[in-house]
């Protein structure tokens, strides 16, 4: 798997790059809206997570991809697809270096990702959850055409719930 973006190249994880997400899952800024305990990861638990993503690849399965830049190859984060809580819904992911943020890498690789999860997988809608206190991530969520819903209560704590259906991505 290998999409390009105009800035981004995403691909599948793979176990060269244990050091260099390690070096931005164990920053507590910029892990504390992601995952089940919004702390940062231990060496063990980033290697684990590697691990777990790179085999979904293998497989073929929907997961979380390597985001890089196009321009130097250097790894910035995740973006990707992977199936939500215990539904048969797929949410939408994505983990950002702090040096990235702000700059539209996440509406980018968001985008790609979507194209690809719709087109490969023809799921009809694509669901993410966003904590309160991330309201820049909600943004992104918005370019994206994602509507908010109800909001849900997930690993004890409340979040914004927003859909994406087929007919309404890219449909601007």
């Amino acid at each position: 798997m290998n999409l390009l973006t105009p800035r981004l190249n995403i691909t599948a994880f793979r176990l060269e790059d244990e050091a260099a997400l390690h070096a931005i899952t164990c920053k507590p800024h910029v892990m504390r809206y992601i995952g089940r305990t919004g702390q940062p990861f231990t060496a063990e638990q980033n290697r684990r997570s590697l691990e777990h993503w790179i085999a979904r690849s293998e497989r073929g399965e929907p997961g979380l991809w390597a985001v890089r830049l196009r321009d130097s190859d250097r790894l910035i984060g995740w973006c990707g697809c992977f199936p939500f809580l215990e539904t048969t819904d797929h949410e939408l992911a994505y983990m950002y270096d702090d040096s990235a943020w702000g700059q539209g890498y996440a509406t980018e690789a968001g985008a790609a990702a979507l194209d690809h999860c719709f087109g490969t997988y023809g799921w009809e809608r694509v669901v993410a959850i966003v904590r309160h206190a991330n309201p820049a991530s909600a943004r992104v969520l918005e370019r994206l055409n994602f509507r908010r819903g109800e909001d849900m209560q997930v690993f004890g704590t409340q979040t914004m719930y927003f859909t994406l259906d087929r007919r309404d991505h890219r449909a601007h």
